[in-house]
């Protein structure tokens, strides 16, 4: 018989499989081939994107992909044959979790219908977005501040207080100024939940340093302290008077003008862990409204 036809498809088939191939390989997100949730076949990208070699990504479970908390909403996905794009959390080789877009198509592969699924490492995307809405927050609330023309200095250290809460999340903070030679802080504003909650006898409004907590060492040190786990740090003065309210975690952060404090804002008990996002809303909140309370002290002491 004359093969020439066959060698003539035989040839087509496997052009065009190599086509598929080199597609695969060169498409920007992981994509894997699974039948129910075992993988058949996957791209490059998967491997990048999860840290497992494509030899180990073959025959594994894809459930291993996604993290724990989202696998039940992945799953129902496949059972319905759910085709739109949604995030969930992938987890990669090291453990490492990560924000994730899937999209997936039900398609025949090979005599049967199997899912073929995209994995899209969002993580940029979202640290664009919450940088976005980081910065949105912050000029929300120096908005507040320069409406407030009539206000008196305290009511402005208030708000600049209640504003730097909000932003990080936070339950207490305290926000005041040093002196010019860093010896003695004064705290211009409590936040009104440690107020209420507080039953230390008094409050007092200026500071000798040397004698503050752990707080204090951001002066010192002239950058951000962070106490992740306020009841395990083994430093000497981390202890709180009688009817303090109860600390968790608690981030410091120093405003600095001339490589001299002369300021500090301090936040306690946020949900999370603080972060170097936290660092820089502060920092960059709390300078403008310094310059503002400036300005409105230049203007008091013209009148």
């Amino acid at each position: 018989r004359d093969l020439s036809p066959f060698r003539e498809n035989e040839r087509e088939i496997l052009e065009s499989e190599a086509r598929f191939k080199a597609l695969h390989n060169a498409s920007f997100g992981g994509i894997a081939i699974h039948d129910k949730g075992v993988i058949l076949d996957c791209n490059l990208g998967l491997a990048e994107v999860s840290g497992y070699p494509v030899e180990e990504l073959i025959g594994m479970d894809g459930l291993l992909l996604i993290a724990e908390d989202s696998r039940r909403e992945v799953m129902r996905n496949i059972l319905t044959g759910y085709e739109k794009p949604y995030e969930v959390v992938g987890v990669r080789k090291n453990g490492e979790e990560y924000p994730v877009r899937l999209e997936a198509r039900n398609l025949p592969y090979k005599g049967r219908m199997v899912r073929a699924v995209e994995f899209r490492d969002i993580t940029e995307i979202r640290r664009a977005m919450d940088e976005q809405a980081a910065l949105k927050a912050r000029l929300t609330a120096l908005w507040h501040i320069s409406r407030m023309v009539e206000a008196g200095y305290r009511e402005l250290c208030d708000l600049v207080l209640e504003e730097i809460q909000t932003l990080t999340g936070s339950q207490y903070s305290f926000f005041g100024f040093l002196d010019d030679t860093e010896v003695a802080m004064s705290i211009h504003s409590w936040s009104r939940d440690a107020m209420l909650e507080c039953t230390v006898g008094d409050h007092p409004v200026h500071f000798p340093i040397d004698n503050a907590g752990v707080w204090a060492r951001a002066v010192s040190e002239r950058h951000a302290v962070v106490i992740e786990d306020y009841d395990q740090t083994t430093e000497r003065k981390r202890g709180l008077p009688p009817g303090h309210v109860p600390i968790k975690n608690l981030l410091s952060v120093p405003i600095l003008r001339d490589n001299r404090v002369v300021a500090l804002a301090v936040v306690a008990n946020k949900p999370s862990a603080y972060s170097q996002d936290d660092i820089n809303q502060i920092t960059a909140f709390v300078n403008s409204a310094i310059l503002l309370l400036e300005q409105r002290r230049i203007k008091n002491e013209l009148k």
